[in-house]
């Protein structure tokens, strides 16, 4: 199943500009900038779909998002809900279809709007600082600070070809997206 097909499918219900490599829109590299303060301008969504299906990685275009005030909308291997505080993106996968999201979407945008800006606050919310503590809203990305301050100096070694190894972290999309597919045909 390709992404493009779901976001076609996502299009039969809501009005959706396709980037890359599913869209004809583009956006140069060169300005890079310009385009994330257009998405910013011009959007609310920004469809956050992952080409590596790893466990726990996360593709940049996420990454991207939390500093602007769109909300993510994601899928991927990864548990987004382990990574990021809850309620700062939505991930496909809680929803039955495209139609589903669809409504959720156009819910966020209409009626439910103070649910949609709670979301951009939370997502303010977040930063790379030390001073954090262990609120369960923190960033990992602030532990990850948090560690590379501690361990400044110190190095470590470890056998990534033990500890992480791609056949068993990683899925083709042919078996990962097999139930985003069943979502299209409901």
């Amino acid at each position: 199943m390709c992404l493009c097909s779901y976001v076609s499918e996502l299009r039969r219900f809501i009005e959706v500009d396709m980037y890359g490599g599913c869209g004809r829109l583009k956006c140069p590299e060169t300005t890079a900038e310009l385009c994330l303060d257009m998405l910013e301008r011009r959007y609310f969504f920004y469809l956050a779909f992952e080409n590596s299906l790893c466990v726990q990685y996360v593709t940049e275009k996420y990454w991207r998002t939390l500093r602007l005030d769109v909300v993510g909308v994601v899928l991927g291997a990864a548990n987004y809900s382990q990574l990021v505080p809850p309620g700062v993106h939505l991930d496909i996968r809680d929803f039955r279809s495209p139609r589903h999201l669809a409504d959720r979407l156009r819910a966020l945008m209409t009626h439910d709007v103070d649910t949609y800006v709670a979301m951009l606050k939370r997502k303010r919310q977040l930063s790379c600082t030390p001073d954090n503590d262990d609120e369960p809203s923190v960033l990992f990305q602030t532990r990850l600070c948090r560690y590379l301050a501690t361990t400044e100096g110190k190095t470590r070694t470890t056998d990534l070809e033990v500890s992480w190894n791609a056949r068993v972290m990683c899925q083709t999309p042919r078996s990962f997206y097999r139930g985003v597919a069943d979502m299209i045909a409901y």
